[in-house]
């Protein structure tokens, strides 16, 4: 995954125009203009969703495995507790 990262590296490139007008030929017009590639260049998007995809699906296994941990747990603690309170 570091290997990728360093493929990200953003550059910047700037080109600068210079435009003379007809009417007054001593004012000189400057324009600079930042050209910026987007951050995600390589990755295709059906791969970035799929990721994604997985990621999510890794999270909603997880939760769902706690939950049932968590039911268990409160499901044991009431079956102790009714036991000790019948003697």
């Amino acid at each position: 995954m570091k290997g990728n990262m360093a493929q990200h590296i953003v550059t910047e490139t700037q080109e600068e125009v210079t435009k003379v007008e007809q009417t007054r030929p001593k004012k000189v017009i400057r324009t600079t203009t930042k050209v910026v590639p987007p951050l995600v260049t390589e990755e295709p998007p059906q791969k970035a969703y799929n990721t994604k995809k997985a990621i999510f699906r890794t999270y909603q296994v997880l939760w769902y495995v706690l939950g049932i941990i968590e039911v268990l747990l409160i499901f044991q603690t009431v079956v102790k507790t009714r036991r000790s309170e019948c003697f």
